[in-house]
């Protein structure tokens, strides 16, 4: 469709002769012109050529992908164009997002609003919703609970959610991954690469804190990375088993009030759901 709206190629000036199939096109693509006068669509046929291109996804053929990227679309007021954005460039930079972002494909299945949450779903919405604003202050949450309590399932809809809608830059790494990578970067150039993303990605999870003991350098590591991410006032969301008091235990009292003034905590109980599956 969009290589057909091009009826310029072989008219010098605005004939209606020749225009009746193209104006027909023109409606059937965009009924919102259903009113608008003949002539004031011949006018703007570079408009409606343009944004052919980007409903019918043409456009991410013939020129870089720009997730950002906008066009003009008609409005029901005759020869009145609003800027509204690439849907198909989205999409793509949706789904280059997500799987960039290291998610568990388990844990994509449900979304958000599928949770049956009472509080919980409640606090993760509002973070979705206010997350622009809580960005730049810095400001992220901490799941806690036992075993089984679906704190991955929520971390993980919840990061999907914002990139969704934010195109949020997200990474998510277990909290073993993370102190593995610190030991690997010591030595490896191609680590200490992988880790400079985690300490300056948009939006941080780590989870799993406290599944494993932490040595001393375990500690100093993590300590360090969450120290680095509150200075920079960058986000991270963080899952747990652990109580308060265990959590100040393995991760030290200083780490632990830079955790606490960085993260609403949400508390998540009740049985283990994998048990019975």
């Amino acid at each position: 469709m969009a290589a057909e709206l091009n009826p310029l190629q072989n008219h010098q000036r605005h004939s209606m002769t020749g225009y009746d199939e193209y104006l027909d096109k023109v409606r059937k693509l965009f009924p919102i012109t259903a009113n608008w006068p003949d002539e004031t669509i011949i006018e703007n046929i570079r408009l409606f050529k343009e944004a052919s291109e980007h409903i019918s996804g043409y456009c991410c053929n013939i020129r870089p992908l720009n997730p950002r990227h906008t066009y003009k679309a008609p409005t029901e007021r005759p020869g009145e164009f609003e800027t509204v954005q690439c849907p198909k460039a989205w999409q793509t930079a949706v789904k280059e997002a997500i799987a960039e972002a290291n998610l568990p494909k388990r844990f994509l299945r449900l979304k958000l609003a599928d949770l049956d949450d009472g509080e919980a779903k409640t606090k993760l919405l509002a973070y979705v919703n206010d997350f622009e604003a809580l960005k730049r202050e810095g400001k992220g949450l901490l799941l806690a609970g036992s075993v089984g309590t679906g704190k991955t399932q929520r971390i993980v809809s919840l990061a999907a959610e914002l990139i969704n809608r934010y195109l949020t830059q997200v990474k998510f790494v277990t909290c073993h991954e993370l102190l593995e990578l610190y030991k690997q970067s010591m030595n490896d150039g191609i680590k200490r690469l992988k880790l400079k993303e985690l300490r300056e990605c948009e939006l941080m999870i780590v989870d799993d804190v406290g599944a494993n003991r932490f040595s001393e350098y375990d500690q100093a590591a993590f300590g360090s990375f969450i120290n680095e991410r509150y200075n920079e006032m960058l986000p991270v969301v963080l899952s747990t088993n652990l109580s308060k008091a265990d959590l100040k235990e393995l991760v030290g009292e200083r780490v632990t009030s830079r955790i606490t003034e960085m993260c609403e905590r949400i508390v998540l109980t009740g049985p283990d759901r994998r048990e019975g599956r």
